[in-house]
């Protein structure tokens, strides 16, 4: 079984809290990672990846309990 890297994992994890999919994929892909066979993240495999490690998505629902707002919001209050 191919495993990926601890530090792609714990890159996902944060990011999931506040970023899709496709976002994870990009900056996944602009940091130079790459999956264990050497392809480009797209969001089916940070899809793929998160749902492999129950990593859970980024959800409205979730920000708003976790209360999690936006630079521009917290420059606000």
């Amino acid at each position: 079984m191919v495993c990926t890297p601890k530090d792609v994992l714990d890159a996902v994890r944060l990011l999931a809290r506040v970023c899709g999919d496709e976002q994870i994929a990009g900056l996944l892909n602009k940091h130079g990672h790459r999956t264990r066979s050497g392809e480009r993240w797209v969001k089916e495999r940070v899809g793929a990846l998160r749902y492999r490690n129950e990593i859970l998505s980024c959800r409205a629902e979730r920000k708003i309990s976790e209360r999690w707002m936006t630079l521009k919001a917290a420059a606000r209050s």
